[in-house]
């Protein structure tokens, strides 16, 4: 990837993943990390989906509706892990 599209990348999943933090703090409330913290979980998990998604060979210009499945799937199931294990922490 070039330096422009890197920085468009992380400025569209750096907005989509505050959108989504913040959607899963009104849900979950106070089993989550604020907005904030989900913001950040959540775009963890979304980037490293993406690393693995493009390590394994798939392009994002090439599969846009597997990327956007890997995008909410990678950030929800990072979200999900980090609840758990602050469930099991705080037993």
């Amino acid at each position: 990837m070039h330096e422009q599209d890197l920085l468009i990348f992380f400025s569209a999943v750096a907005c989509s993943t505050f959108l989504c933090g913040s959607i899963a703090d009104r849900i979950i409330g106070s089993a989550g990390f604020t907005v904030l913290g989900n913001w950040l979980l959540f775009f963890a998990g979304a980037t490293l989906g993406f690393y693995l998604q493009n390590y394994f060979g798939y392009r994002f210009k090439w599969y846009p509706e597997i990327t956007l499945v890997v995008f909410f799937i990678s950030g929800f199931a990072m979200l999900m892990v980090t609840m758990a294990l602050k469930r099991v922490a705080s037993a």
